[in-house]
């Protein structure tokens, strides 16, 4: 499966809203059962929830439910309101321990996605033995609002407070295989910021990002799409890399720089994102 970049969370108590988002061009929509439903409300939250699944056409938009996860009885209880609708994955917030992850495992299908949102200092200290979890780990999502509260630190200009948390984040998903999704930008309105940031964590090794407004959407999908430059530089390196292996030459020159077996796997991997969007999907 392709990497999923953007996934906009929507209120599972709100059927209006589901329905939008059902028609929103986001990889995946990610019914929320926790911050965005007050208590009170959950139950009705958990019959909307259901209702979506099983009857809105969502398209090639995955359907990911987040759970509540303030216990193990919290968590396994909304898993048991919603399974029947087979969403395509869950979010577990703020894990902090793969037994967690391991016992929630033993109330999912083996063959369920997981996504393990970190956001707390406990979190980050055990991502190592997290990424080693029973559970179908498919990626690792940074709650970088509650991070900071674990912190207590303070909201930067340019979140310089989230900085070892990014770099952590994105190496422990590396070593898994899976991937590594960045927290939200609240701003929604401000395009232009949303778009300077995605662009920065591609950059940094993140796959995708969470969104909070379908008008997030297309600056993110442009922001974690290969631009045509770097297209052209890739097809370019493997078209030379093809040509000179013949010749028995593994290292070569192309722009002035140095090309080794390092930089022919990042060629592939920006020519599989680029085919993966469809082949076009330029930034």
């Amino acid at each position: 499966m392709s990497p999923l970049r953007s996934f906009l969370f929507t209120p599972g108590d709100s059927g209006r809203k589901l329905q939008k988002a059902a028609k929103s061009v986001a990889d995946a929509v990610v019914i929320d059962l926790e911050d965005a439903v007050a208590p009170s409300a959950l139950n009705d939250a958990h019959a909307q929830s259901l209702e979506a699944l099983r009857t809105i056409d969502f398209g090639s938009t995955l359907r990911l439910v987040r759970i509540n996860a303030d216990s193990l009885e919290a968590a396994q209880a909304d898993i048991k309101a919603i399974i029947d609708g087979k969403p395509d994955g869950i979010v577990v917030p703020k894990v902090e321990t793969k037994r967690f992850l391991d016992q929630l495992a033993e109330t999912l299908p083996a063959d369920m996605p997981v996504y393990a949102m970190i956001e707390t200092a406990l979190g980050f200290m055990n991502l190592g033995e997290i990424i080693q979890s029973d559970a179908k780990l498919s990626g690792l999502i940074l709650g970088g609002e509650d991070l900071i509260v674990s912190l207590g630190a303070r909201a930067m200009p340019n979140r310089e407070e989230l900085t070892y948390a990014r770099g952590a984040l994105v190496m422990a998903a590396a070593a898994a295989g899976i991937q590594a999704i960045d927290t939200v930008y609240t701003a929604w309105r401000d395009v232009d910021g949303l778009a300077k940031q995605a662009r920065q964590m591609s950059d940094m090794g993140f796959s995708g990002k969470l969104a909070i407004h379908p008008a997030q959407i297309d600056p993110i999908h442009s922001a974690f799409a290969p631009t045509a430059e770097e297209v052209e530089w890739a097809r370019d390196v493997l078209h030379e890399s093809s040509r000179l292996k013949e010749q028995g030459i593994g290292v070569f020159s192309y722009g002035g720089k140095m090309i080794d077996e390092a930089h022919i796997r990042l060629a592939e991997q920006i020519i599989e994102i680029t085919e993966s969007n469809g082949g076009g999907d330029y930034a």
